[in-house]
């Protein structure tokens, strides 16, 4: 699994733009092989010592543990992964990413927003209320268990309703990426759990840059506060297995 894991971030090499390299993310992927493995950003395919070694993107490198993760775990059956942090931290880059490398199927809690009549000020009083994690739950997470095609409806912004129901077929990974995943009532759900942490300057500046001037005001003023407070009243980071610091 490691090998083919390999191979396919090679291939994937050019998909995303270069991070900061971290050796000893390297180091926790190859574990004791040290064979053929080297890093960088400029070539697919280098010459090293008389033989060739392949060359993995910065893009994938703070992301090596989680790979070599679920690699051993994907090797003793179905895993299903959540993706938790703040705004901006990657969440959904990440699940593109495994997406790309293990063909997993991935669910988004940005499709279970809270449906009109759901949002109360009592609702948005509870820590972790920002989501319709009842309705993930009996639509998603108790299907899953049971192991068997099942359907679920994600929400429509453009309505503020939902939409016609979605068909998945579950696959040997499954990931669920967004903020509130890891809430208590979904997380005994899932094998493994990793937070993306993102420092508030980086998170701010992402959302400028990713936002107009008013919806960055929401993600501010409403949206990041309800988050943070749920963070530190459920102890999340600390309840997911891994950490991976966003640079």
């Amino acid at each position: 699994m490691i090998r083919n894991t390999r191979e396919l971030l090679t291939k994937h090499y050019q998909k995303y733009p270069r991070l900061q390299m971290q050796p000893e993310a390297v180091t926790a992927f190859i574990g004791k092989e040290n064979d053929n493995i080297c890093y960088g950003s400029e070539t697919i395919v280098e010459q090293l010592d008389g033989g060739y070694c392949s060359v993995i993107s910065n893009e994938f490198i703070p992301f090596l543990p989680l790979f070599a993760e679920l690699d051993k775990r994907l090797a003793e059956g179905q895993v299903k992964v959540a993706i938790e942090g703040g705004s901006g931290s990657g969440k959904t880059t990440l699940g593109r990413m495994l997406s790309d490398i293990y063909d997993c199927t991935v669910f988004h809690m940005d499709d279970f927003f809270l449906r009109p009549e759901q949002r109360t000020p009592e609702r948005f009083a509870e820590p972790g209320g920002n989501v319709d994690r009842e309705r993930f739950l009996s639509e998603v997470l108790q299907p899953l268990s049971i192991g068997e095609p099942f359907s679920y409806r994600k929400f429509d912004c453009s309505s503020m309703s939902l939409g016609e129901s979605v068909t998945v077929m579950p696959k040997k990974l499954i990931v669920t990426e967004g903020a509130y995943s890891m809430h208590p009532e979904l997380a005994s759900y899932y094998d493994f759990s990793v937070f993306l942490d993102i420092s508030p300057e980086l998170q701010k500046k992402r959302i400028t840059q990713r936002n107009t001037p008013s919806l960055a005001e929401r993600f501010f003023n409403e949206w990041i506060p309800l988050e943070r407070e749920y963070f530190s009243a459920m102890n999340i980071k600390e309840q997911c297995d891994m950490v991976i610091s966003v640079r």
